[in-house]
């Protein structure tokens, strides 16, 4: 178990700007706190975590056991590419049998935090090197703070964590994050933990918040009550979210804190993620929908109907059904298919989404082509693409009928094709 001690947090924005690399593959949360161990207003503490899988890396076996090795580096630059902090670490990773050199649920998380100038963005790089097979993979984020500037009530970023501890005076004392920003919904509560800072000489402050799914005009939860936040104190608070009451999905939370010196308004999209669904799923209506390439007719109407609890337990029977390992953690096959359909939007969407494409269907079907003929730009016929499966005999043509980049079949499917991909 991995606990963070607290600081206190300014609000900031966390962008994936760029990765380089795939494997090892890793997640990474980046969090900017005012340093209270300084007396100083223009210095913070920024604090990266970082979740590697075990998966992800090689493991070699070593006599009784397995055992990886591996590079973790952190640098942090200011936004005109001075380093402002860096710090490298190997570290030894021990598994006592294969099965868990294999499994996505295994992981360790490395937590390392620098004392910097208090500035408004700030590039982070981490990247992880495995030692034995040289693969490296490095992301690059930007990091904004939004509450650097004196305001009369100020309040941290929101938080993801599954874990929250009290001390003996019922104060949070320490907190887990999800690191991923997802949650495991076999947990029967998790959080949102925020800090609230009270510039001004009156202690008590009005606290209300609203959590709202995009489509419905009432609050899922709605809770008000009054805190007691010391003037220049940090007053360390945690939203408590069941997990019968939000389910998979995006989400709104409204936050309103006042007195009558001052008050804030605060409003931010959440998204609830389940960690035994693939990181690309976002919307289980919509992951449902993205089954028709596969799912017989009758199972894929009776998911499609039923309500939102029972989805969710059929969708995950469809998927277990089809689960080439049963009883580990990772379903190859449903990850494969969702980046399947992930890579589809990325590359083939045009006024329609990318899995809904022509081309989309085909590569979600069949994967990747063996080879791609692109005849875009002849003079004397409509721009046009086949896609040749070798392994398969087969070759598919797409053709663009009305100039717009939107490609479609030739030939359409047959009820063979379907049938053998299910």
């Amino acid at each position: 178990m991995f606990l963070i001690q607290f600081s206190s947090a300014f609000a900031a924005e966390l962008k994936l700007e760029e990765i380089s690399g795939n494997q090892p593959y890793f997640f990474t949360d980046v969090i900017a706190f005012k340093n209270i161990e300084t007396s100083t207003e223009d210095e913070v503490r920024l604090e990266i975590f970082l979740k590697l899988p075990y998966d992800s890396i090689q493991f070699l076996k070593k006599k009784d056991s397995f055992e990886a090795k591996c590079e973790i580096a952190f640098t942090v630059l200011d936004k005109n590419g001075e380093q402002l902090g860096g710090h490298v670490t190997q570290k030894n990773i021990q598994a006592k049998t294969y099965r868990e050199t294999n499994s996505i649920r295994n992981s360790i998380i490395y937590f390392y935090a620098f004392d910097i100038p208090s500035l408004d963005e700030y590039t982070i790089r981490a990247a992880v090197t495995d030692s034995d097979s040289k693969a490296e993979c490095v992301q690059r984020y930007t990091l904004k703070n939004k509450f650097a500037g004196n305001k009369k009530i100020q309040i941290s970023d929101l938080v993801y964590t599954d874990k929250v501890a009290m001390d003996s005076l019922h104060e949070i004392s320490h907190f887990r994050p999800s690191v991923i920003r997802n949650f495991d919904d076999k947990l029967d509560k998790y959080f949102l933990y925020y800090e609230i800072y009270n510039n001004t000489d009156e202690n008590e402050l009005d606290v209300s918040y609203l959590i709202r799914a995009p489509k419905t005009k009432g609050a899922i939860i709605d809770s008000t009550f009054k805190v007691i936040a010391e003037t220049g104190k940090i007053k360390r608070q945690v939203i408590e979210l069941p997990s019968d009451s939000l389910h998979l999905g995006e989400y709104s939370i409204e936050l309103k804190i006042s007195n009558s010196k001052a008050r804030l308004n605060y409003k931010k999209p959440i998204q609830i993620r389940w960690r035994q669904i693939p990181f690309s799923i976002s919307n289980l209506t919509e992951a449902i929908e993205q089954l028709r390439y596969i799912a017989p007719n009758k199972e894929y109407q009776k998911i499609q109907k039923a309500d939102e609890i029972e989805q969710k337990e059929l969708f995950q029977e469809f998927w277990k059904k089809r689960d080439p390992t049963d009883g580990t953690a990772l379903n190859e096959i449903m990850l494969e298919y969702y980046r399947r359909v992930e890579h589809s939007n990325k590359n083939f969407s045009n006024v329609t989404p990318g899995w809904k494409t022509d081309r989309g269907m085909v590569y979600i079907l069949f994967g990747p082509p063996s080879d791609v003929e692109d005849h875009s730009f002849e003079a004397n016929s409509r721009p046009y693409l086949v896609w040749y499966y070798y392994s398969l005999g087969r070759k598919f043509t797409f053709v663009d009928f009305r100039g717009f980049g939107d490609y479609e079949l030739l030939e359409p499917l047959s009820s063979f094709d379907t049938y053998f991909n299910n």
